[in-house]
């Protein structure tokens, strides 16, 4: 399996960097200067799914 397993299974496929971005901001978030993200896309563009995908992480 690949370094992005987690994320095809739960159904984000080819957004390499978003996902390492996410899985990052979801690791330091309980530090005293958490990274915050902001994902911007188009409509429909899986931007909801790709979230929901870092915290099932």
């Amino acid at each position: 399996m690949g370094k992005n397993a987690g994320f095809e299974r739960c159904g984000v496929v080819g957004e390499e960097s978003n996902n390492l971005v996410g899985c990052m901001a979801a690791v330091i978030r309980k530090l005293d200067e958490p990274l915050a993200i902001i994902v911007q896309s188009t409509s429909a563009a899986g931007k909801m799914r790709f979230m929901a995908a870092v915290l099932v992480l």
